[in-house]
């Protein structure tokens, strides 16, 4: 008896779950096997009554399929035993349960306690949950392929524009005619910088930035670098030097990309906010473990002789959208996006960015990187990594006919040799007639696009052609996993749009056999 009233306590007050008790089925009884008692915690889950449901036979509520002979031989031999399980209400519609069964002895004989919770809440919120989750994921899909659709459109034209002020620059001009040329390079760039950084703060912000290594010569990379930026400084009647210590080796594996646009907002900041003296580009070595050791740390300290930083701004200068000045009184102009992207990216890359500086003495920011040291380490003074190359019978596969233009009269003007293509088709056609030494590959193109005609080469696909043939991407996608996926179908770097002319030269030059 006082077993008995122990259990009638347990089973009516577990008001929270439903709780039948029935004895233990074997494979022989289990159709047979009755519900003894019942909470209302059950008979409200199920729409039954309480004297429906007492001498109803459990397998008309509880199906086989999880609570069937395997579940109840382990109660029988371990006295315990739990599932997830789909009971059937009186209108036959399903409710998924949550099963702990217990193994009782009684006066009776063996029975079982089963005590079943309502996931119906549970799995519903799961549902939701997984639902929101796709939904956001389809929608993170979109941003992107938004995104790199947005960044294609616009580095397109913008490659174009900037490539052809380039060629002009290089004719006889007036005075005048320079100079508006000039303004006019000065504001493609910029637009081009704040497209770069816009892009690259989305990626950062959704963790799709990934780092693209890849080696590549660095002394010639900052020499073009510098060059690019000259006019921009010399308008302003400033200095602009590039000083590289002896022990830097020249050629290295990292990401190239990243480091140039790291190095082009530091070093426009450092032009933008600099009135008289001058900027410097200073390359050191800081750490390398032993002579056998192929891994470096370079610093890359860009000083100038500006106006300085107060030390209060020192740290919120890195803030996304710090402009450090009042927006609506802007002498210097800028987005307020460089110093963020590029700590940022400096992270990423496994590097710091770091600043010192005096309000009204100038600034150095300190940008430190680790590399792989690729061949012999470089014992020369600065810009003797290798000869000019000319004299390249290059392919070039490009459908816009702007671009197509601008890349050709940079290449000739450098004394190489230029064929041009519309598509991967054709260009596979004309590498099967003729012999050239590297391919300039636009990405996107009609027929057969670029990275399939790589894919082509590469698997031998391509008649009278070398696998091993050079060849350079041309791309306005500019995000790295996009790159890394050019990279990986046999492309042997990737050059993104919209480039400048130094740029276009040296990565013809890196990649000759």
């Amino acid at each position: 008896m006082t077993d008995r009233i122990s259990l009638d306590q347990i089973i009516h007050t577990l008001s929270r779950d439903a709780v039948l008790l029935h004895p233990l089925p074997t494979h022989d009884t289990r159709l047979h096997v009755v519900i003894t008692d019942v909470n209302q915690t059950a008979c409200d889950l199920l729409r039954y009554s309480r004297e429906e449901l007492l001498d109803m036979p459990i397998s008309d509520v509880v199906g086989s399929n999880t609570m069937g002979s395997t579940f109840f031989k382990t109660v029988a031999e371990d006295g315990y035993a739990e599932c997830n399980a789909t009971f059937t209400a009186r209108n036959g519609s399903p409710v998924p349960m949550e099963v702990r069964t217990s193994l009782l002895q009684t006066e009776s004989g063996p029975q079982c306690l089963t005590i079943a919770r309502d996931t119906t809440e549970r799995q519903q919120l799961k549902h939701a949950l997984d639902t929101a989750t796709r939904e956001l994921e389809i929608a993170r899909t979109a941003k992107q392929q938004f995104l790199s659709n947005m960044s294609h459109e616009l580095r397109t034209p913008l490659n174009g524009f900037l490539g052809m002020t380039q060629i002009l620059m290089g004719t006889e001009l007036t005075p005048a005619q320079r100079e508006y040329l000039s303004l006019s390079q000065d504001a493609a760039r910029q637009l081009s910088k704040v497209l770069t950084d816009l892009l690259a703060l989305s990626h950062v912000e959704s963790g799709n930035l990934e780092t693209m290594c890849q080696a590549f010569e660095l002394h010639p990379a900052l020499e073009g670098l510098i060059s690019s930026l000259s006019r921009q400084a010399g308008d302003k009647s400033l200095s602009l030097d590039l000083d590289i210590a002896e022990d830097v080796p020249c050629n290295i594996k990292g990401d190239a990309s990243k480091l140039r646009q790291i190095l082009i907002n530091l070093l426009s900041n450092a032009i933008r906010f600099t009135l008289e003296g001058g900027v410097t580009l200073r390359v050191t070595k800081t750490r390398q473990s032993s002579s056998e050791d192929n891994h470096c740390t370079l610093a890359f300290a860009v000083i100038d002789t500006g106006i300085g930083i107060p030390e209060t701004k020192l740290e919120t200068i890195f803030e996304s959208f710090s402009l450090g000045e009042n927006y609506l009184t802007k002498q210097y102009g800028g987005a307020g996006l460089g110093l963020a992207i590029s700590r940022q990216l400096a992270g990423i890359m496994g590097g710091t960015l770091t600043v010192s500086s005096r309000h009204g003495e100038g600034s150095t920011f300190t940008l430190t990187l680790p590399f792989e040291i690729r061949g012999p380490k470089r014992e020369t003074g600065a810009g003797e990594c290798r000869e000019a190359p000319s004299g390249l019978n290059i392919l070039l596969a490009e459908d816009e006919q702007v671009n197509s233009i601008m890349a050709s009269r940079l290449l000739k003007k450098a004394g190489h040799d230029v064929t041009i293509v519309g598509n991967g088709q054709q260009a596979l056609e004309t590498l099967a007639d003729a012999t050239f030494d590297l391919v300039l590959m636009d990405v996107q193109m009609p027929v057969i696009n670029g990275v399939e005609t790589t894919r082509i080469i590469r698997q031998g696909g391509a008649e009278n052609v070398p696998r091993d043939l050079p060849i350079i991407g041309l791309t306005a996608f500019a995000r790295s996993a996009e790159k890394k996926r050019f990279l990986e179908a046999g492309m042997t770097q990737v050059i993104t749009k919209p480039y400048e002319a130094d740029e276009l030269i040296l990565a013809v030059e890196s990649v000759r056999r």
